[in-house]
Order: C-alpha cells, then structure tokens, then sequence
C-alpha cells in the first residue's frame, strides 16, 4: 500500500474512533462535545489535500464536500430551530457530510435517518419499560449519526484498500 492511500485510512480509522466517542458522550450525557466535530472538520483538510494529490479534480476535493456540509448544515438548523434535533447533533452531522463528500452523502442520510428511527423507537421503548414519561425522553441521535459517520467511514477505507 502507498504511502497516501494509507495515511487517508488512518485518519477515517480516526474518524470512526471519533465518532464512536460521539456516540457514547451522546448516551452518557446527551450532548455531543464541539471538540469532537471540530476534530471530524479538521480531518477534512488533510484527507481534502490526499484526495487532490491522489488526482483528483479540487470540485471533487474541496467543492462538493463543502457545498453538502453547508445544505446539511443549512437543513439542520432549521430542524434546531423547531427543536426537532440538537444543535450538536446538526454539527456532527454537517462534519461527517464533509468527509462523506458527493459519493456517500446521500447514503450518509438515507442511514442517519434509519438509523435515528431505531434509536428513537429503543428511547421510547426504554422509557415505556421504566416508567418514565415517553414525551421527555431525549433521543441520543448522535447515536444514529456516528452509525452511518463509520458507515462512510469503513466505506471509504474499503474504497482505498480495493
């Protein structure tokens, strides 16, 4: 294996291991620390510049992943505003957008969405067999979004190893 294409698996391993870390802070406390999805953004630029160097076109590079991170971001914050999601659930989601880019982010939400339906349905479910009341449960959606974050991840990885 050449030297970028295993420098840009080690920062998607990166990027899952960050993910997961989001998920488990997301259970934990229901918040999802800024560090962790400014961490996720970070990595954008060096896997940006591999990308570039590997041959590819800067739209492709640079143009896209920032054009879908910022409608991602744009449709989370309306979703914030009417308190349907968490501001930093939209902010993680928007950085994984960036390293999803054009080829995985239509995935990358299609899984989110899916994913978020069975951790609201396991909430809920919890809250019913517990005794608490369904209407305060809090959804640990950053669950959700670091599920279809490794999918991108572990998909890009498998993309480079091919």
């Amino acid at each position: 294996m050449q030297a970028a294409p295993m420098a840009e698996t080690g920062l998607y391993a990166i990027a899952a291991a960050v993910l997961a870390a989001a998920a488990l802070h997301d259970l934990r406390e229901r918040k999802i620390p800024n560090a962790l999805s400014l961490i996720l953004t970070g990595l954008f630029v060096p896997l940006a510049a591999l990308e570039a160097m590997s041959g590819a076109d800067l739209m492709t590079a640079l143009g896209w992943p920032l054009i879908i991170a910022a409608v991602v971001l744009v449709a989370g914050l309306t979703l914030f505003a009417t308190g349907l999601m968490g501001g930093g659930d939209v902010k993680l989601l928007a950085a994984i957008a960036l390293l999803a880019g054009a080829d995985y982010s239509l995935r990358l939400v299609l899984y989110t969405a899916l994913a978020g339906g069975l951790v609201a349905f396991a909430t809920l479910a919890h809250a019913k067999l517990t005794g608490k009341p369904v209407r305060e449960a809090e959804v640990p959606y950053g669950v959700a979004i670091a599920f279809s974050g490794c999918w991108v991840c572990f998909a890009r990885i498998a993309t480079l190893l091919a």
